[in-house]
């Protein structure tokens, strides 16, 4: 589980198409932060990292695992001292062996890991169970197939997502 920014400054975000499930979520004024889980396959790029909420935290209890950030704000360490998830903090030395600071940007957008090394060493570590996640249940029958979303998420920004046969493909902003 990694953190990564959505500011323009941050832009492009590294490995978040590598990922098996990826929340984008208002972290403050217009901006939306990212929380990308790698179940297996964990790219060795993934950026850039960036500070974590406690909505995160509380996210990635689902999960178990490890979450890979740079900082918090008050609420998010608590979460995850409690609960079944790592906490990688790479500006506090956790983690950090496997961090690397780009020249290309500034900080603070230019913190990126190497996922899969921290994958290996949370394997090393004994296993935090997580609660199994909800069984999905069906569609409805006789739905229609979207291929174009558009989302108004936070005004100004325009968020689509068009189906091109595969998958969708995100867009902001045009």
């Amino acid at each position: 589980l990694f953190r990564s920014d959505n500011d323009p400054n941050a832009r492009p975000q590294s490995c978040l198409n590598a990922a098996d499930v990826v929340y984008e979520v208002v972290a403050e004024f217009d901006l939306t932060r990212f929380l990308a889980i790698y179940f297996a396959n964990a790219p060795t790029n993934v950026g850039s990292i960036r500070s974590t909420r406690p909505y995160f935290a509380m996210a990635m209890t689902d999960y178990g695992g490890g979450l890979v950030h740079c900082l918090d704000v008050p609420g998010a360490a608590g979460i995850l001292a409690q609960g079944t998830t790592f906490d990688f903090d790479l500006c506090r030395s956790s983690g950090d062996e496997a961090a690397t600071r780009i020249t290309s940007r500034v900080a603070p957008y230019n913190l990126f890991v190497n996922a899969r090394m921290l994958a290996a060493e949370l394997n090393q570590r004994p296993p935090r169970s997580a609660p199994p996640l909800l069984a999905r249940t069906p569609l409805a029958a006789g739905g229609a197939s979207a291929t174009h979303l558009e989302i108004d998420h936070p005004t100004p920004h325009v968020i689509t997502w068009d189906w091109n046969g595969s998958v969708y493909l995100r867009q902001q902003d045009g």
